[in-house]
């Protein structure tokens, strides 16, 4: 697992959205696959695998990066915040992002309980896919590239979940999510696909 990440010293040169005040904030860059990512005209991030990539002092408020998979550039808009971080997750399958203030709360509140809070787990599909979330033959909700699934209420433990089409007919993956106090897993679905779980390594497992 290798990863790379230009001297943040050229920060310093007036570069956009690069700042050394207290109005900064953090971009962790997730990446399961080979990607450049670009924030204007600087490279802040380059991944040859598997790893994960820690951004300081950007500039809050609305930030436009680019990253390149294979070569092909896909653009996308992240605020980042004044304190804590934002976070963008690169896979083969799709790249995605956000900010989620009330988890970096929740897990830093005085009198938090000792275990962590709850789990939190985030399914996105990949553009022109959709599908069932299924738990046993219960249906936890329907995932569209417009409308991601967020599942708060699982708890911890290992959970087997399948996803299938949006009329259930066709089961498109199926594995074993184990979840752990504090988790924040996302995962990206796509179509013939494995699925691709960020968040904690070995989080999601496919079925044999």
């Amino acid at each position: 697992m290798l990863s790379s990440l230009l001297p943040l010293a050229l920060g310093l040169l007036g570069l956009p959205g690069l700042v050394g005040t207290a109005r900064a904030g953090e971009l962790v860059i997730e990446s399961t696959v080979a990607a450049e990512v670009r924030h204007g005209d600087l490279r802040i991030a380059h991944t040859y695998g598997p790893g994960q990539v820690r951004v300081p002092d950007l500039e809050a408020g609305e930030q436009t990066f680019v990253v390149f998979r294979d070569g092909r550039p896909q653009q996308i808009v992240l605020r980042i915040p004044e304190e804590g971080e934002a976070w963008l997750r690169i896979g083969a399958t799709g790249i995605s992002g956000d900010h989620d203030p009330a988890a970096a709360a929740a897990s830093n509140a005085p009198g938090a309980p000792v275990e962590g809070p709850a789990p939190r787990v985030e399914i996105r599909a990949a553009s022109g896919d959709g599908f069932s979330v299924i738990r046993g033959e219960e249906l936890l909700g329907r995932v569209t590239p417009e409308a991601p699934l967020v599942l708060e209420g699982l708890g911890s433990g290992v959970h087997g979940l399948q996803l299938r089409s949006l009329d259930r007919t066709i089961i498109w993956a199926r594995g074993q999510l184990e979840l752990q106090p504090g988790d924040r897993i996302v995962l990206h679905a796509r179509e013939g696909r494995t699925v691709e779980a960020f968040g904690r390594a070995g989080a999601w497992q496919d079925d044999k």
